[in-house]
C-alpha cells in the first residue's frame, strides 16, 4: 500500500517529506566526496531534484531535465526513472566509479530504508555514499542545449503619486500602459563531460512570486533570495562564506541614475536631488564552469546590462550604455576531497569596484573537525575576514566558534552583500542533539550560544547569551523556542546621515534587553495543521516588543492545498530616532528623537492546485500594513557632548536663533520655517498599506518546456491608516486625492512560452 500526494515539481514539503511514499537515488558522479545529485519521485509521480555541495550544503533550486513514471498496483507501486547522463558532470575514462546511495521512505511506517545508512552522529552526505564500480562506455549524448522564449504582456497603471512629499497636493495621475514584447534565449554547450558554457541573451527573469513587501528605514539593507534561473545554476562554484557575489546586484535598480522627482530642499541639502530607482535590463550574460579530474573547479561569469530609461528595446540593446559585471572563481580540492582552497575576484565596472578573496575549508577525522575561513580585500586594500571551527565528535554534543571582522572602510556591496562594515563578531555555540527516539520524543536539541559584537574602535555593540530548544514528540507535534539576554551596549548605526556614503551619527546607548520566543506546530501529516509563534522582549527602559504569528494549512486531498498566515507586530519605544537636520556648516547637526508606537500586520493567502503533474495553478496574496505614531509631545534632541536627550533645547522649543520656528508642523503654510510633521511625511512611511497579488497557471506541455499565464496586481496607499476587516474593504476601494496621501497601483497580465531541446 502506498500514500500518494500530488504536488508541483520540487515541492518537497508538499509532496515528499514524511507525507507520502517516495524513492530517491543520489549520485556523486565526480566521485569527489563533496558534490552529489539527488533525484526523487513520490508514489504519484511528482519529481524532485537537488544538488549537494561542500558535502552537506543543499541547493534545492538545482534543476535537471529527466523523467519518471510510476504505476500503482494492488500491493504497492513501481517506478521507472530516466536520468540522461547529460545532466551529470563526470570525468571521461574507460571505467568509472561513482558515489551512490538509494533511499525509500514508507509513509505508513514512517520508515526510511537506505542502501547506505548514514551514521546519525557523523556530519556530511556525499562523503558517506557507497561506491558504484565498473561503469564503462558512458558519455553524454547531448552536448548542446537551446531554450528560446517568447513573452507578451501589458502593465496598466492608475497611480495618484505625490511628486513632492512636502507638497500635499502635488499629484501626478497621467500614466500610460506599458506593453511588453520580449524574445530571448538560453544556450548551453558541453565542452567536455565536466565543463560547460552557458549564455543567455535578453533573458527573461520574470518572477512567479514577487519579493515580500518591505519598508526598511534602518541602516541595514534587506536581503532578498535569488530567483532567476541563470544565476541559480552552478551556485556552488561561486558561493563563499562572505558573499562577495550577490547576484541580485546584476539587473537591480540603479540609484541616482535617472528621472528627477523633486528637489526636496527642506529635508535634505539644497544640492541633493531625489530620483526614482531606474531598473536595469540585462542584455546578455555568460558563464564558463567546470572541474578537472585533479579537483580544480573554475567558474567565469560576465554580464552586460543597461539602464531601462524608457527607450525602445532595440535602442536599449544597441545604443544603451553598457554596465559590465565580472566574477572569476577557482578552487582546488585537497586531501582526497571534502577540503579545498579557493580564489575569487569580482568586478563591478559601473563603480570601478574590485574584490579579491581567498577562502578554504577542511575536514578531519571523518568530518568530526571542520575548519572554514575567508580573507577578502578591495582595490583600496581594505580587508574583511571570516573564520570558523566546528567540533562534531560521535555522541550527543557538538560545538563551534565563528569569527567575523570587517575593517572600517571595507565595502563590497557594489556586487556583493555586506550587512555592515566596521565590525567584529565572535559567536560560540554548544549543541545537545538526541540521536534516537527517547520516551515521548522523536528527537530533541538544545543549543547554548554566546555572541559578542564590537566595532573597530572597540565600542561595545552588544553581548548576547541565548538558549534555544526544539522538541518533536511521538505524535509529530513540535515545540520550540528560546530565551536571550542582550547586555547594555551602544548602536553606532542608529542615526543615518548618508546611507549611500556610509556616514552615521554618534553612537546611541541601548539598555539591557531580555526576550523570549515560543512556537508550536501540530502534525504536518494531517489534512489540517497549524503553527503558532509568540515573541516578546523588553528593556530596562520599559520599551516593549511583541510579535504573534499564526499559520493555518489545509490539504483536503492530494491535489489541492490552502494556507493562510497572520503576522502581528507591536512596538512601544522611547527615544526612536526620526531625522537629523544640518542647518549650516557652522551649526551642529540636530538629531531628533520621539516616542514611537508601531503596529505592523501582514496577512497572506496561498493556494496551490495540481490538476496533474503537468498542469498546475498557484495563487498568492499578501497584505502588508504599517502604522507608526510619533508622539508629538515627546520630540527631543540628542546632545552627543552630554550623551542625553533634551526636550528643552532652543531648537526643540523654537527659541534663540530659531525664535518662533518649531521643528515640525502640520500647517503647509509654515513649511518655509518648519519641517512637515513626521506623522504626515510619506518618506518615513508612517501609514502605509500594500497589497501584492500573483496568480500563475503553468503547463509543462513537453519535457523541459512550459507555457505560463501570469496575472499580478499591486496596490499601495501611503499616508492614511486602515485597520480591521472594514479597513481592508476601505483599502481595496480607496481611490481618493487626499492631502499628503498617494496611491500606487499596477496590474500586469503576461503570457510566456519556452521550448527546450538538446542535441
Amino acid at each position: 500500500k502506498n500514500c500518494p500526494s500530488i504536488g508541483s515539481r520540487d515541492d518537497w514539503y508538499g509532496a515528499f517529506d514524511e507525507i507520502a511514499d517516495w524513492f530517491s537515488i543520489g549520485l556523486d558522479s565526480r566521485h569527489d566526496h563533496q558534490t552529489g545529485f539527488s533525484f526523487a519521485v513520490n508514489a504519484s509521480g511528482v519529481s524532485y531534484d537537488e544538488m549537494i555541495y561542500n558535502d552537506w550544503d543543499i541547493d534545492s533550486d538545482w534543476n535537471a531535465i529527466w523523467q519518471a513514471e510510476v504505476q500503482v498496483v494492488d500491493n504497492g507501486w513501481s517506478l521507472e526513472m530516466e536520468i540522461p547522463f547529460s545532466n551529470l558532470p563526470f570525468y571521461k575514462g574507460d571505467e568509472l566509479t561513482w558515489g551512490l546511495n538509494i533511499s525509500r521512505f514508507i509513509q505508513r511506517k514512517y520508515e526510511t530504508v537506505e542502501w547506505v545508512a548514514f551514521p546519525l552522529d557523523v556530519e556530511g552526505f556525499a562523503s558517506q555514499y557507497g561506491h558504484l564500480n565498473g561503469l564503462k562506455g558512458i558519455y553524454p549524448p547531448a552536448k548542446f542545449e537551446f531554450k528560446p522564449y517568447s513573452m507578451a504582456g501589458v502593465t496598466n497603471f492608475s497611480d495618484i503619486r505625490l511628486m513632492d512629499y512636502e507638497s500635499s497636493t502635488s499629484w501626478e495621475t497621467n500614466y500610460k500602459p506599458i506593453f511588453t514584447n520580449n524574445v530571448g534565449m538560453d544556450l548551453g554547450y558541453k565542452i567536455s563531460t565536466n565543463s560547460k558554457l552557458t549564455f543567455t541573451f535578453n533573458p527573461d527573469f520574470g518572477q512567479v512570486e514577487s519579493d515580500p513587501a518591505d519598508v526598511n528605514l534602518t541602516a541595514y539593507e534587506t536581503y532578498f533570495q535569488e530567483k532567476r534561473p541563470f544565476f541559480m545554476e552552478d551556485v556552488d562554484i561561486f558561493e563563499t562564506p562572505l558573499e562577495i557575489l550577490y547576484s541580485r546586484r546584476i539587473g537591480e535598480k540603479a540609484w541616482g541614475q535617472g528621472m528627477k522627482v523633486s528637489e526636496d530642499t527642506l529635508r535634505v541639502n539644497d544640492n541633493d536631488t531625489l530620483y526614482y530607482d531606474i531598473p536595469e535590463i540585462i542584455k546578455g550574460a555568460g558563464k564558463f564552469t567546470g572541474k578537472t579530474k585533479s579537483g580544480l573547479s573554475y567558474g567565469f561569469l560576465g554580464a552586460v546590462a543597461t539602464l531601462d530609461d524608457g527607450n525602445s528595446w532595440a535602442n536599449l540593446m544597441t545604443k544603451g550604455k553598457n554596465r559590465n559585471y565580472f566574477a572569476t572563481r577557482i578552487k582546488q580540492d585537497l586531501f582526497m576531497g571534502n577540503s579545498f582552497v579557493g580564489l575569487m575576484t569580482t568586478s563591478s565596472m559601473v563603480d570601478s569596484a574590485h574584490i579579491f578573496s581567498i577562502d578554504g575549508m577542511t575536514n578531519f577525522l571523518d568530518n568530526q573537525i571542520g575548519i572554514d575561513g575567508q580573507i577578502i580585500m578591495n582595490s583600496d586594500k581594505h580587508k574583511g575576514f571570516y573564520g570558523s571551527i566546528g567540533l562534531y565528535p560521535p555522541g550527543y554534543l557538538s560545538a563551534w566558534v565563528d569569527y567575523y571582522h570587517y575593517e572600517k572602510d571595507i565595502n563590497f556591496n557594489d556586487l556583493g552583500y555586506l550587512w555592515r562594515n566596521d565590525y567584529t563578531q565572535t559567536k560560540l555555540g554548544l549543541r545537545f542533539q538526541s540521536l534516537e527516539p527517547w520516551n515521548i520524543f522523536r528527537n530533541a536539541s538544545i543549543i547554548l550560544e554566546g555572541d559578542m559584537e564590537k566595532n573597530t574602535d572597540e565600542l561595545d555593540l552588544g553581548k548576547t547569551i541565548e538558549l534555544i530548544y526544539d522538541l518533536e514528540f511521538d505524535n509529530f507535534w513540535v515545540v520550540g523556542g528560546g530565551l536571550y539576554k542582550i547586555a547594555e551596549h551602544f548602536d553606532d548605526r542608529k542615526i543615518i546621515l548618508d546611507y549611500e556614503q556610509n556616514e552615521f551619527g554618534p553612537p546611541i546607548f541601548i539598555p539591557e534587553v531580555i526576550g523570549s520566543y515560543f512556537n508550536i506546530s501540530t502534525d504536518k501529516h494531517r489534512k489540517l495543521w497549524f503553527t503558532l509563534s509568540l515573541t516578546c522582549a523588553s528593556n530596562t527602559r520599559d520599551d516593549t516588543e511583541r510579535g504573534r504569528y499564526a499559520e493555518l494549512n489545509y490539504k483536503p486531498n492530494s491535489y489541492l492545498s490552502f494556507s493562510t498566515s497572520y503576522d502581528n507586530y507591536r512596538l512601544i519605544k522611547q527615544y526612536h530616532w526620526l531625522e537629523s537636520f544640518i542647518e549650516s556648516e557652522t551649526v551642529d547637526t540636530h538629531y531628533i528623537f520621539s516616542d514611537l508606537n508601531r503596529k505592523m500586520d501582514i496577512l497572506t493567502f496561498r493556494i496551490t492546485g495540481n490538476i496533474n503533474r503537468k498542469l498546475s495553478l498557484q495563487g498568492y496574496l499578501e497584505i502588508y500594513s504599517n502604522y507608526d505614531i510619533f508622539d508629538r509631545d515627546s520630540y527631543s534632541e540628542f546632545l552627543p557632548s552630554l550623551k542625553i536627550y533634551s526636550d528643552t533645547t532652543d531648537y526643540i522649543l523654537g527659541q534663540g536663533t530659531w525664535q518662533g520656528k518649531s521643528v515640525y508642523t502640520d500647517d503647509e503654510t509654515k513649511l518655509n520655517s518648519s519641517y512637515l510633521d513626521p506623522n504626515m511625511y510619506l518618506g518615513l512611511y508612517p501609514q502605509f498599506t500594500k497589497m501584492v497579488l500573483n496568480g500563475i497557471i503553468k503547463w509543462n506541455y513537453m519535457k523541459g518546456s512550459n507555457i505560463y499565464f501570469v496575472y499580478s496586481a499591486n496596490k499601495s496607499v501611503n499616508g492614511t491608516p486602515f485597520s480591521g476587516i472594514d479597513g481592508l474593504t476601505d483599502f481595496l476601494q480607496f481611490n481618493d486625492k487626499k492631502r499628503w496621501v498617494e496611491v500606487l497601483r499596477d496590474q500586469t497580465f503576461m503570457i510566456k512560452i519556452d521550448y527546450w531541446f538538446e542535441k
